[in-house]
């Protein structure tokens, strides 16, 4: 099963994600999210899905926000550096986390690569994606056996319970 939830920023993609993984599940995958950094500034890092010991260093800033509000960097060699260490070696079967998926790793070949070959391999997926127009977004919501459900504020509840459903039904998480 392979669910990615698409849509704006804010509208509740990650938690729907976070509503879906029962607490101790297993998980493969990423996450960024927005911090503090060593110099003081406001960067994106990267880090295993909710792993809240994970510092922030140049290691894993994948990004940092722009100089106009709204707006954001990306770094496309630490999304091909830390990202592609966060998807390599998953055991076939495994629940992968990638949240989110965005406009900044556009140019970031071989993380590009790698959240392809999740995407086509054997591995439950839950992944929050971007509303972007983006080449890559398009053709990860397109690939076969991936289903792209589109949430707004409106429809959050509705597509988290789709999603609960479909998971319960495959069984995902009772293997656990």
């Amino acid at each position: 099963m392979k669910l990615l939830f698409c849509g704006r920023r804010g509208v509740g993609k990650s938690t729907i994600i976070r509503r879906l993984v029962p607490p101790g599940f297993p998980v493969a995958g990423f996450e960024t999210f927005f911090a503090q950094g060593e110099d003081g500034g406001t960067g994106l890092y990267m880090r295993r899905p909710w792993d809240v010991q994970a510092l922030c260093g140049p290691e894993n800033q994948v990004g940092r926000r722009g100089a106009v509000p709204g707006t954001a960097v990306g770094f496309p060699q630490v999304f091909d550096r830390c990202g592609t260490s966060l998807l390599r070696d998953v055991p076939a079967g495994s629940l992968v986390v990638m949240d989110e998926l965005g406009h900044l790793e556009r140019e970031a070949a071989l993380f590009l690569q790698q959240v392809r070959r999740i995407l086509t391999g054997p591995y439950h997926v839950l992944a929050a994606v971007k509303a972007d127009d983006q080449p890559h977004l398009r053709e990860f919501r397109e690939l076969p056996g991936v289903k792209a459900l589109q949430v707004t504020p409106e429809n959050r509840e509705e597509q988290y319970l789709r999603a609960r459903t479909w998971l319960e039904e495959a069984g995902i998480f009772s293997r656990g």
